[in-house]
This record gives C-alpha cells, structure tokens and sequence, in this order.
C-alpha cells in the first residue's frame, strides 16, 4: 500500500494579515517566522513526545508494550522508537526534517514516509497525528508571530512604544 506524500498549505487569515502588514515595514517575515519554527519545534518536542503515558492517543496493546520496551528500553512516548521522527518534529538537522522558511511562508513538518500512516491512520494502525494542527495550536503559532513582529516594531527608531502586547 503505497501512499503519496502530499503537502497541506493552513491558510490562517489573521497569521497572513500580519505578515503581509509586518513585510510592508521590514520587508521580509523571516525573523517572526523562523520564531514560530523555533516555538513549534518545542511544542512538538513537549507536547508530543515529552509524553510519559499515551497522552492524546489510543493507548498501543499490551504485547507491543513488551516488543517496545525490549527493543529500546521505554514505551512511551508511542510516538518514539529509533528517534527519526522525534528528531523531523523537534529539530532542522534530522535529514527528514522539513523546514523552508521564506520571506513571506514557512513550510514545517516532517519527510519520513511512515509519519503520514501515522497522521492518516490505515486499517491496522490507529491514527496517532505527529503533525497537530488545532485551532489553540495555530492561535499560539499566531501569538508567537505577533509577539516577535511586536519586540521588533519597537525596536524601530521613532516606533519604540507604539507597540504594545
């Protein structure tokens, strides 16, 4: 069963009004961007494999339980085996992370084909979401947006002030 890897675009308005405002002044998003790069990294690092139980996911049975823990010494977070997808979702230097940043985009997420079973879900895998994608995640990817765009308004001679969180 082969699945193709497909890119999502999240159009979030009030991220897009910001940045196209933010680029007006500065001409490039790429410092608040790469602000959310860093947040989401740890989020993931936190909130998805930080885990010490099964956290927001079907629980995995018990005789994967013992193969895991035998194999590499824990069972959870579910999520975390060889480390691979850990290291994708927490960090730019995995060879499968996905990390492109732009002047006005951010492409985030991870290129491990296996991740998208994962998100989907297939038959004998029940589906345990790597890439989250909640409307309090994308409200706090906006906050992190704005707080930087804001540190770097007033930071502008003649702006200090104007600017407030």
């Amino acid at each position: 069963m082969s699945m193709e890897l497909e890119a999502e675009v999240v159009k979030y308005n009030e991220i897009r009004k910001m940045m196209n405002d933010f680029i007006k002044v500065f001409g490039s998003a790429r410092v608040p961007l790469s602000s959310v790069l860093t947040y989401w990294h740890k989020w993931n690092d936190t909130y998805i494999f930080g885990l010490s139980g099964p956290g927001q996911y079907k629980d995995i049975d018990e005789a994967y339980k013992d193969y895991k823990e035998a194999a590499v010494g824990f069972i959870y977070p579910i999520l975390k085996f060889d480390g691979l997808l850990w290291k994708s979702l927490t960090t730019q230097d995995s060879a499968f992370s996905v990390a492109e940043l732009g002047d006005d985009y951010l492409v985030m997420g991870t290129s491990l084909e296996y991740a998208l079973y994962h998100q989907t879900g297939t038959e004998d895998l029940p589906q345990r979401q790597p890439v989250l994608k909640t409307f309090e995640q994308l409200d706090k990817l906006a906050d992190i947006f704005f707080q930087t765009a804001v540190q770097m308004y007033n930071s502008v001679n003649g702006l200090n002030g104007a600017w407030a969180l």
